[in-house]
């Protein structure tokens, strides 16, 4: 109700998040599931079987400055939240992804190596080097790569 807004994360893997698609969707609050119907609760032409599923028609994602845009970037590695980095390089070359914590210290590498051109994903699970959650706070991943130069995105961790 109100100016609610919820936040959802879908596995790319389970569903084609392309624009155009459309995705539907139940909602699921304890035991009770939540569906849309045509007619209200007390009116008489009211029936379960009438109910539809909760639906968003989706649109091409807008990409953020020089081809690197950050999605999720509020996390919570304590519920398995990841943010996600995606990147375009217009030629093959060298790439690095860093994240780096507020003092400028190294705490997770996420990409170092040769990549083709074209569009690419990274994620990032609010974990250090040595598989630890990080403490909550603010950090950066910076992205170097063919025509894309020290973009840097911010990524907040909550606990």
């Amino acid at each position: 109700k109100g100016d609610n807004n919820w936040e959802f994360v879908i596995p790319s893997n389970d569903f084609e998040i392309k624009s155009g698609n459309e995705l539907s969707f139940v909602f699921k609050i304890g035991t009770l599931y939540c569906y849309l119907s045509p007619h209200k609760l007390d009116s008489p032409n009211f029936t379960p079987y009438d109910a539809n599923t909760f639906s968003v028609k989706l649109q091409d994602i807008k990409l953020q400055n020089n081809n690197v845009t950050i999605l999720n970037n509020v996390i919570n590695p304590n519920n398995n939240e990841l943010t996600k980095l995606l990147y375009r390089i217009e030629k093959e070359g060298p790439v690095s992804i860093v994240v780096y914590d507020l003092a400028g210290d190294v705490v997770k590498v996420l990409k170092l190596e040769g990549q083709a051109a074209g569009d690419h994903i990274v994620s990032w699970d609010g974990r250090n080097e040595n598989g630890k959650i990080v403490t909550r706070g603010v950090y950066f991943i910076r992205v170097r790569a063919p025509g894309i130069f020290n973009q840097i995105r911010k990524v907040l961790i909550v606990k």
